[in-house]
């Protein structure tokens, strides 16, 4: 089958129609790719879809604050299964907080394992960064230099860091709490067992994608461990890991946010902003090694900031808490929504666009773009209307782009 090209792409992923009915459509001759749609009602779950995607991509997925292991927890994972299902998705990235409300041990297996046995089980890769609730009773160790592994926290009998780095399926690469994890481009014809597969499976061809995971909370002086400094090591870690990597797209995870928008509750009483201290810590490095993304969590929404330096951050913290709401200024896309809903980002990243679709739970697409690297305004074309996303197109609630 030739290539799909650019636009046969996105006309035949415009999967916009609304109802109760059953829609059946096979789209030939120049797009040269067949596509099955399945419409349920509107306020019920999205598409279920079979879209080929001829292009080699690295796709993957972020998604924050999901340890609940409630409905919204489980609604969310169902929608990323859905996505994995229909395109060879590698990598799941959880951007912390994988377990509330204190990160237990007893409650990885029901608030993590049983929420995502159905993504775990298609061979997708999960990799986890940790976040304030899952070293909720954790104080530091008192070691200098900060050890990179659980050693850095007091191992006391409420500080379950270690059961964490220690369980397989959060894929903290060797037992560790920061690492990098690169990602190739995936062919179309990869076998489902290939998914999650490292660079050098494929003849030592450098990855498309290096994804850098950072534990946050020995950063920064919002919920620092540290009682005082901050972790050295860590961002000598990554001011190398950078410098070092030969991935054409460079993306940060994390639990805190370096850019965020400011989130109240309680009528405003407590109200929680990002961490100053954090961007002065990471963003000089940030730039001077070309990051281009950066996916944030700890607040409960949904927010893209304009470019900062030529640099992409999102919050994306709403995969299992019920969902808080931003308040607009000047960084901020606006959003008449505010970023109030539960959701994951789904990114398919190729060697001259990054793009990404923001599905909530109940299967609508909330937002999407692409840009390549330069560019100072996102293009509204995206993964979300090429063949391979399964989400219900509705309205994204911006009001605005930029």
């Amino acid at each position: 089958m030739p290539p799909v090209s650019r636009s046969c792409r996105l006309s035949c992923g415009a999967a916009g129609v609304p109802g109760t009915v059953l829609v059946v459509a096979v789209l030939a001759g120049a797009c040269g790719t067949g596509v099955r749609f399945l419409a349920g009602p509107p306020g019920g779950a999205a598409f279920g879809a079979r879209l080929q995607d001829t292009v080699p991509a690295a796709r993957f997925v972020f998604v924050g604050d999901t340890g609940t292991g409630d409905d919204r927890a489980r609604g969310v994972a169902a929608q990323i299964r859905r996505q994995a299902e229909a395109v060879p998705v590698s990598h799941v990235f959880l951007l912390g907080d994988n377990v509330y409300d204190h990160g237990h041990t007893e409650s990885i297996g029901d608030r993590f394992l049983d929420v995502y046995h159905g993504i775990l089980s298609l061979g997708v890769r999960v990799h986890a960064a940790l976040g304030n609730h899952d070293v909720q009773h954790c104080e530091e160790s008192g070691l200098r230099p900060v050890r990179r592994d659980g050693t850095a926290y007091d191992p006391s009998s409420g500080c379950e860091v270690e059961s964490h780095l220690a369980t397989p399926e959060f894929g903290y690469r060797d037992g560790l709490r920061y690492y990098s994890i690169e990602i190739p481009a995936a062919q179309p014809d990869w076998p489902r067992s290939a998914r999650g597969g490292q660079a050098d499976a494929r003849s030592g061809e450098p990855p498309l994608v290096e994804v850098f995971v950072l534990d946050s909370n020995t950063l920064g002086e919002e919920q620092t461990k540290l009682t005082h400094g901050t972790d050295q090591p860590q961002l000598r870690w990554l001011a190398e890991a950078l410098r070092r990597s030969s991935a054409r797209w460079k993306v940060v995870a994390m639990h805190h946010p370096a850019y965020a928008p400011k989130r109240c509750q309680w009528f405003r009483f407590g109200c929680r902003r990002e961490d100053e201290a954090l961007r002065a810590e990471l963003e000089p490095t940030f730039r001077e090694h070309g990051v281009d993304v950066v996916f944030q969590a700890h607040q409960h929404l949904y927010a893209r900031l304009r470019p900062r330096h030529g640099i992409r951050y999102f919050v994306t913290g709403a995969g299992g808490k019920e969902p808080d709401s931003f308040h607009q200024d000047e960084r901020t896309v606006p959003r008449d929504d505010r970023g109030s809903f539960n959701h994951f980002v789904y990114v398919r990243a190729t060697e001259d666009h990054f793009g990404y679709c923001v599905v909530d739970a109940d299967g609508y697409l909330r937002d999407g773009g692409s840009f390549v690297r330069g560019d100072t305004v996102d293009a509204p074309a995206s993964p979300c209307s090429a063949p391979g996303i399964v989400a219900r197109p509705s309205h994204s609630g911006l009001s605005g782009r930029y």
